[in-house]
């Protein structure tokens, strides 16, 4: 083994409501996804140090339709297991959850290999969200979730229900049972279920998912109960330690490695200054260990999760390597010279297709403007996740713009309600002009108190993030850079800045906008993206 450290986060960036799976030798990760497509993003690992991205689950339109939900609404917490012949992936598409109400539906797809072909989704139902599917040990298959009570006066999150799931007739049966209201720190959500040497064990997710997070377990003989309560609960939780390199830590799901060890997945996330998360919420792995009565808990420091461990579960040691373990997290570079788009891009709420983007032989990704970033249908986007504090990325667009309904150029993009974004466009005069836009809430704000010349197309553009500062620079030929406006408080796009709920994390955009309605093309080649040194 080339490296025998565990360094968290495992998956840096926006990577949250990790759910964990052993197949044979190969560990599966799971993540939320949201309003970005593809949805559902896969990791896989041979030796819980080393992961890569191995696939999308839900690639296709007929596998959820995300046109119009809300920023972070979506695809959340998806789930993932395997019965002995097939991958289940279970998942909530979540169409509004402003209080008091969250409409969702929960949909099951399953598939003979991890890469798919996926199949079409069963609709299951959409009483609350967070499903998970617990295979039982006699066949029987049982989906759990959390149950939404709307109604005033009512705790909303009102428990976890488990119902009886038919494969043959795809779809649930009998009677739905609420199995566990929660303890006392609330916000019960995020179930899964293990049977572990003759206990059912209940997993789940308390204290809403931000600095009060944290991970509880019950255990049963059956399960539908009754369930008693862990004495050594919180299980996981920064909440109380807010020197915690990582904190919001909780959603947590449980793996056992070939040797017998026990490890939990969880989500987490690094504050910058005011605690602001600008990465979003991440995935950690931390070790578990048995009490003598049989309950899991995190060895060394009770409750407080740690940034590196050993694949024994030990501590490791602070001069343990900190490089990157996978090496194209310390960034990556794309051409752009042909499709499809690589998995590091994403698009927001539908699937790239040729009526909007393409390729142009030699010259590279050709998005064809369509309405403005602030748009929850229409937009003309490809993104990748930031996955540093200090990053730059650059990359060469070729544009000409005819007017000032034509822009495009180079976000930082949390959301359709906050984005900064470095764009060309027209002036009256005839001149084309960089122009910085920034949306915080919704509310739009020009910051560059007078335009600034552009260099001829192509132009090279490239954004600089610095501890959640954020820097402009245009170039003619990505040699000698100069600054495009000074450097921007960055810090709103992330969780904590967005308008109601924010759940996902920051990206860096290409867009194009066409506000006339033409398509007006805008060019992209040679991308890079480079962290920077501490």
């Amino acid at each position: 083994m080339a490296s025998e450290t565990i360094r968290n986060p495992i998956l840096p960036g926006f990577h949250p409501d990790p759910c964990v799976l052993r197949v044979g030798g190969v560990y599966y990760i799971a993540t939320s996804t949201f309003e970005w497509w593809p949805g559902v993003r896969i990791h896989a690992s041979t030796d819980l140090v080393h992961w890569r991205h191995c696939a999308y689950a839900v690639t296709r339109r007929s596998q959820v339709d995300m046109r119009g939900v809300p920023c972070s609404g979506g695809i959340w917490a998806p789930a993932l297991s395997h019965d002995g012949e097939r991958f289940h992936l279970v998942y909530s598409n979540v169409y509004h959850f402003a209080r008091p109400h969250k409409d969702v539906e929960n949909f099951l797809i399953t598939a003979e290999n991890i890469e798919g072909p996926w199949s079409d989704p069963v609709r299951l139902n959409g009483v609350g969200f967070d499903p998970s599917l617990f295979h039982d040990s006699d066949g029987r298959k049982y989906l759990l979730q959390q149950l939404w009570d709307p109604r005033p006066g009512k705790n909303h999150f009102a428990g976890i229900t488990l119902q009886e799931y038919d494969p043959e007739a795809r779809g649930l049966v009998g009677e739905r049972k609420l199995i566990f209201h929660g303890t006392q720190l609330g916000c019960t959500e995020g179930p899964h279920l293990y049977r572990i040497n003759g206990w059912y064990y209940l997993v789940t997710a308390e204290g809403g998912t931000s600095w009060n997070h944290a991970v509880t377990v019950a255990r049963s003989h059956a399960p539908v109960g009754p369930y008693e309560v862990c004495p050594h609960n919180p299980v996981l939780t920064a909440h109380g330690f807010p020197d915690s390199p990582l904190r919001k830590t909780g959603h947590g799901s449980l793996v056992q490695t070939d040797d017998g060890a026990w490890w939990m997945a969880h989500l987490c996330a690094r504050p910058l200054e005011g605690n602001f998360c600008v990465l979003g919420r991440e995935t950690a792995l931390q070790p578990v260990e048995w009490t003598d009565d049989g309950w899991p808990r995190i060895p060394a420091q009770g409750p407080v999760p740690s940034l590196r461990w050993s694949v024994h579960g030990r501590p490791a040691p602070d001069t343990a390597d900190t490089s990157p373990a996978n090496p194209a997290w310390a960034g990556f570079s794309d051409q752009l010279a042909k499709g499809p788009l690589g998995p590091e891009w994403n698009t927001q709420r539908e699937p790239a297709d040729d009526s909007w983007l393409g390729w142009a032989r030699g010259r590279g990704l050709v998005l064809r403007g369509r309405q403005s970033l602030s748009c929850r249908y229409r937009q003309s986007l490809v993104a990748c996740r930031l996955r540093h504090f200090r990053a730059r990325v650059a990359v060469q667009m070729e544009f000409d713009p005819q007017n000032f309904m034509h822009s495009a150029g180079l976000a930082f993009f949390y959301n359709t309600e906050g984005y900064l974004y470095l764009r060309l466009s027209r002036g009256d005069d005839g001149t084309a002009r960089w122009q910085i836009i920034q949306c915080r809430q919704t509310e739009v704000t020009y910051l560059l108190e007078s335009e600034i010349d552009a260099a001829s197309s192509p132009v090279w553009i490239q954004g600089g993030m610095r501890d959640g500062r954020a820097q402009f620079h245009q170039s003619a030929d990505g040699i000698e850079w100069s600054p495009v406006g000074g450097g921007i408080d960055a810090r709103f796009l992330s969780d904590e800045g967005a308008l109601v709920y924010g759940f996902t994390g920051c990206y860096i955009a290409l867009a194009a906008e066409d506000l006339s309605g033409g398509g007006r093309p805008a060019v992209f080649r040679d991308f890079t993206y480079t962290p920077d040194p501490a």
